[in-house]
């Protein structure tokens, strides 16, 4: 792309935002907000209950206008006086269409949509099974175990041909919570795990609700 397409790709843009009388508000950064919102959400706070139904419903459109993507939550931003990580909604979507996401879809999907496609069983459990078994058909150790709270199923593989030990009582880490809900340490994120060459897996479904 050259700088003459790029120019006028923006002023496409520009015109579009102008025939649709759309006001768009710049902050520090480029952020979405409700003009006449007088909630904490909207002025001063970055999270809150009615801007996550956005995010999803912002979500729900570009998937129906643009299918084939996967829906990824990761972790957001956390400051010092903050309890968790902020959340963090991406749709990914291949360029070109070199790529269309068939994998189970995201629960928010699900609730909000009316294609049956997206209703889709999703057998975790033996999902779970078949990653393991697939894991030891290769040169790495793994195994297969559940633990209590969310996402029950795990799997802790190593890359190294030792043999993988499942021992809760010994590991602690083998049943760790998911990161999104603890607060990150700041000094930053560090995995026990890894640092000794044992990998986990976590896997779970989580509730359309």
């Amino acid at each position: 792309m050259d700088r003459i397409e790029f120019e006028e790709i923006i002023k496409a843009q520009d015109d579009l935002i102008h025939a649709l009388d759309v006001n768009v508000w710049i902050g520090m950064e480029p952020t979405f907000t409700r003009r006449f919102a007088e909630t904490p959400e909207w002025l001063s706070e970055a999270l809150g209950p009615e801007k996550l139904q956005f995010a999803y419903a912002l979500l729900n459109e570009l998937h129906q206008r643009q299918p084939g993507g996967v829906v990824l939550h990761t972790l957001g931003r956390q400051y010092a006086s903050e309890d968790l990580p902020r959340w963090n909604i991406g749709y990914y979507q291949a360029r070109y269409n070199q790529f269309s996401w068939d994998g189970p879809p995201d629960p928010s999907l699900i609730k909000k949509s009316q294609d049956s496609t997206l209703n889709k069983s999703i057998n975790i459990e033996a999902f779970w099974q078949a990653l393991n078994n697939a894991l030891n058909r290769t040169s790495w150790e793994s195994s297969a175990f559940v633990v209590n709270g969310g996402l029950p199923f795990r799997i802790l593989f190593r890359r190294d041909g030792t043999p993988v030990t499942v021992d809760i009582n010994s590991k602690t880490q083998l049943a760790r919570p998911s990161v999104h809900g603890q607060q990150i340490p700041l000094t930053g994120l560090t995995d026990e795990l890894s640092a000794n060459d044992d990998f986990l897996l976590c896997l779970g479904t989580l509730s359309a609700d």
